[in-house]
């Protein structure tokens, strides 16, 4: 992250379309990894590390593929110089026929140093995707010929770990429907099998999504399954076949299609220099620690590289973001958390100058 200055300025102010905030969620683990080890030699650490920056660099980037890009050859090359902090621990592994379940195995985990790699990817113009990222409903259909069931509560146990540990190492936020009385009401297996958009949306109001992803998974012949997937997000919807060897493979590259789509739209080339600007109101502000949850919610936006307070006047707040990277991409960033709501700006308060304001309202 690049130094944030806070200096107190005189009143200007942008405008944009309504956003509403969502539930979405702050990834605090993009700069880490764990990786399996046979030892502790130095070069076995050294094949370790390189693993494990390859890992955070799929999640910071969302490009699943980051590793074949010849500009992060020499990023990956010296990943030790990136590292921070590791350790090694050991860990029961998922059981091996014929390997007693009370063996332990050897993982090293590594965190990296988050300024040094945005760094590296700001100079090489690699987009980075911020920490707060969309959070994904998941409806799961799976039909196993005499078996038919939505994955959630006590159902598919082993798959939901699948989904979990698919969506962590991509870094998006998955979360399954509780599938209670409530939801049984509104939803059938039939619904998200046939996909039924009125009946899914109808459902999935009460989780409060940014994004709802929709799967229908099944067996077409031995060794082969497919998956139908659908992502809805709003009024647009997007649509993706696979097919592999297990159905974990096919849930796992579901959850590889979800963030890719979501990293395409939110990932960002960040500037090492502020090079554009975006002029706030902030209303709603009633207090110090109001006025602390603000500053250091815009503050910590990635591509953020200054903020400067230019007036408070009773509840409202006038900021000046200086940007790394472009307006709309952070102005679609902020619409994502849950600190700041946009609201139309009212007549009659755009200022003299002609500038217009980006307006919003502080979530209590």
């Amino acid at each position: 992250m690049y130094p944030i200055r806070i200096i107190p300025l005189l009143c200007l102010a942008i405008g944009m379309l309504f956003s509403v905030s969502a539930p979405a969620a702050v990834i605090n683990d993009l700069y880490e990894a764990e990786v399996p080890v046979d030892g502790q030699s130095p070069q076995e650490r050294a094949d370790a590390e390189r693993t494990a920056l390859n890992q955070v660099l799929i999640k910071v980037t969302g490009n699943r593929e980051i590793s074949t890009d010849p500009k992060v050859s020499d990023l990956l090359d010296s990943a030790g110089r990136y590292v921070q902090q590791y350790r090694y621990r050991q860990v029961h592994p998922a059981p091996v026929a014929g390997i007693p379940e009370s063996t332990l195995a050897e993982v090293l985990w590594v965190h990296f140093d988050p300024a040094a790699i945005t760094r590296y990817l700001s100079e090489m113009q690699i987009p980075v995707w911020g920490k707060t990222r969309s959070a994904a409903l998941l409806w799961l259909a799976v039909d196993l010929g005499d078996q038919r069931y939505i994955v959630a509560g006590d159902k598919a146990g082993d798959l939901q770990q699948v989904i979990l540990k698919q969506a962590a190492r991509r870094g998006v936020r998955v979360f399954l429907p509780l599938f209670d009385l409530e939801d049984q009401i509104n939803l059938s297996f039939a619904d998200v099998w046939g996909d039924f958009e009125q009946s899914i949306d109808k459902a999935s109001q009460r989780y409060q999504a940014d994004v709802v992803l929709v799967g229908r998974v099944y067996q077409h012949q031995p060794g082969v399954w497919q998956g139908r997937w659908t992502l809805y997000e709003g009024h647009n919807s997007r649509n993706w076949d696979v097919d592999g060897a297990d159905i974990n493979d096919v849930v796992g590259q579901g959850i590889d299609g979800l963030a890719d789509i979501l990293a395409g739209q939110f990932a960002q080339v960040i500037s090492e220099t502020a090079k554009d600007s975006a002029l706030l109101e902030v209303t709603g502000v009633a207090s110090i620690d109001d006025y602390a949850r603000v500053i250091k919610y815009l503050a910590g936006l990635e591509a953020v590289a200054q903020v400067q307070v230019q007036q408070v006047a009773g509840d409202d707040l006038y900021l000046q973001l200086s940007l790394l990277s472009d307006p709309a991409g952070v102005v679609q960033h902020i619409a994502l958390g849950s600190t700041l709501q946009q609201v139309p700006p009212a007549a009659g308060t755009q200022p003299s100058s002609g500038d217009s304001v980006l307006v919003y309202r502080l979530i209590p």
